[in-house]
């Protein structure tokens, strides 16, 4: 992935600040229709990556008995977490 540092084009400072009072501004807005919240595109993504980091990815029941298959025809034990539970 490109990615270029704000320092190398102006006061990182100042970018990094303006980016905190964008995303703050949007959280703050009220949500259109049909939504929880007002975010920014990635906001709800990167908060479920956070979630997940403790909590681990949730897997539905109809995929963790697809890889307790997919183990048992390829003659191997399936991991400890496709045959917990939600």
């Amino acid at each position: 992935m490109w990615r270029i540092g704000p320092a190398l084009v102006g006061d990182a400072h100042a970018f990094r600040a303006t980016v905190r009072k964008v995303i703050d501004q949007s959280l703050a807005l009220r949500p259109m229709a049909g939504t929880d919240v007002a975010a920014l595109p990635g906001t709800l993504e990167w908060q479920r990556e956070r979630e997940w980091l403790s909590t681990g990815i949730p897997i539905p029941d109809e995929h963790r008995q697809i890889l307790e298959t997919v183990a048992v025809d390829l003659g191997i034990q399936a991991p400890p977490w496709a045959s917990a539970t939600s």
